[in-house]
């Protein structure tokens, strides 16, 4: 049998690993889904006493919807026997049979259990929890002794309430493989994302009739010789020109639009709702369509503040991406509650399955005060919530 070679490319004059411009991948989905079936049987002693050994009582089929890749629903379909006096043939008669049965003529991966639901509501003896292959020729599964019936007498009113069997079944099916394949995104990708569905600072001043023939003639932005107005924050004073912020933001357009207020007369408006630093960099990307890369991850979060409040959306949209970039579990739960208070639909939707994949460690934060507002009892339930859906 011959040997397949393989040729191995070398850049002999580089002298370097090769460095891909962009990376592909692909990838195979099983599709999971899970379900719950509470079966009650009544009159559950008497059944018991008038049945022989191998006798069972079958429940109702029921079904387990499934979203298919291609998106179409289908249901799964499953069915429950029980043998009150054990299998015929087994010497099982003093425990209660349960098994699960497949009724799709397929193969499929479940994860099951069974347990009896208590007169609270709560769950005793719960058994399984384990993997089965379901086919045509093997379509049921169970326990021949999974419930021991002295037990269930001897806390007649806890487990058996009014004569009533409530079997639970949880199911994990793991069913169909999807393969596909695609490109890793690069920052060109993003960046041109970014500029399809944000204005730009041309299309802004073009929306208003303002251009410039070229990037110089910015030189006079923040010159008090040419300002029309100052906005003051603090300790420091801000020579701007209205045309450009009116062109950039609505907030200062409709400021501005009005006659005869305090700031039409001063030519000065105060800025309180926003710290210094952050004012600072709205108006260098109002005027320049640039951000202080250097110290965009210090100040996203305030300046994704200002500049919602005062309308940049594109802006907005920078700072949302450098969020979300820098995202771990020390700054989760501020990230989320500041995507809330400000709409920030990217942030709010990435922050919330980091914050779901990492509860345990996020509810130890500093930030988790803020979403549960001191309310530790609503933390707890919150924290319980999110680890039962992760499992």
């Amino acid at each position: 049998m011959g040997t397949r070679k393989r040729k191995l490319d070398v850049d002999a004059s580089s002298g370097s690993d090769y460095e891909p411009v962009s990376e592909s991948w692909s990838k195979t989905e099983q599709y999971k889904v899970k379900g719950r079936h509470r079966w009650t049987i009544d009159n559950f002693l008497r059944r018991a006493s008038c049945t022989e050994v191998g006798d069972s009582l079958c429940s109702p089929v029921f079904s387990v919807p499934v979203e298919a890749f291609a998106g179409e629903v289908q249901d799964l379909a499953f069915q429950l026997e029980v043998f009150p006096n054990g299998e015929e043939g087994e010497d099982n008669s003093d425990y209660v049979a349960v098994f699960l049965t497949s009724r799709r003529q397929e193969d499929l991966d479940v994860k099951y259990d069974f347990s009896v639901q208590k007169a609270d509501g709560t769950n005793w003896g719960r058994i399984g929890n384990t993997f089965k292959k379901f086919s045509p020729d093997q379509n049921s599964w169970g326990y021949g002794k999974a419930f021991s019936k002295v037990k269930l007498t001897e806390k007649l009113h806890e487990l058996l309430p009014q004569n009533k069997l409530t079997i639970v079944c949880n199911l994990e099916v793991y069913y169909s493989d999807r393969l596909t394949v695609g490109k890793v995104p690069t920052a060109t990708d993003a960046r041109n994302e970014l500029d399809n569905n944000t204005p730009s600072l041309g299309d802004d001043l073009a929306a208003h009739g303002f251009s410039f023939a070229s990037s110089e003639q910015f030189s006079f932005a923040l010159d008090s010789k040419f300002s029309d107005v100052t906005l003051v924050c603090g300790s420091k004073h801000f020579p701007c020109h209205k045309i450009i912020l009116s062109s950039r933001s609505d907030v200062f357009a409709a400021m501005f639009s009005h006659r005869d207020t305090a700031e039409d007369k001063t030519n000065r408006v105060d800025i309180t709702d926003v710290d210094e630093d952050s004012l600072e960099q709205l108006l260098r990307f109002i005027y320049t369509d640039k951000i202080d890369e250097a110290n965009l991850t210090t100040l996203a979060c305030g300046l994704l503040t200002a500049a919602d409040k005062y309308n940049v959306p594109r802006l907005k949209a920078v700072c949302e991406m450098a969020i979300c970039d820098n995202l771990d579990v020390s700054n989760a739960a501020q990230a989320l509650v500041l995507a809330h208070l400000h709409e920030a639909k990217q942030l709010k939707k990435v922050a919330v399955d980091f914050v779901t994949q990492n509860i345990v460690k996020v509810s130890e934060s500093p930030g988790w005060s803020q979403i549960v507002g001191g309310n530790e009892v609503l933390g707890d339930i919150l924290k319980s919530v999110m680890m039962k859906l992760k499992q």
